[in-house]
């Protein structure tokens, strides 16, 4: 499996992205500029590579029509699976429940 090191940049700015409620034509421009504020990132062809992706995963987390190959991994299996857990019945012993230390435990 190959490791996309940008990912978590897009990740964390589609995220910030998602809790603003930005115009459509405001969005590259507001990623650029989270992109150089926290990471220091300004060079227009890196900032080419990142927006799709950026883009791609801020739509999906606000619900809008977006383009599935480019939504970050981890954010399409998240919601993915929150959509799979709202469409079943918890079973008797419930969910399980991952705590920080690795280990886990029922929910009742």
């Amino acid at each position: 499996m190959r490791w996309d090191h940008s990912a978590p940049v897009t990740r964390a700015v589609a995220l910030r992205l998602a809790e603003e409620d930005l115009p459509a034509q405001a969005l590259s421009s507001t990623a650029a500029a989270f992109m150089d504020s926290g990471y220091g990132i300004t060079n227009p062809d890196l900032l080419a590579q990142l927006l799709p992706s950026t883009r791609a995963t801020y739509q999906t987390l606000r619900g809008l029509p977006h383009d599935q190959r480019l939504v970050d991994p981890i954010v399409r299996r998240q919601i993915r699976h929150t959509l799979a857990l709202d469409r079943e019945d918890p079973p008797r012993a419930g969910h399980i429940i991952w705590e920080l230390d690795g280990h886990h435990r029922a929910a009742t």
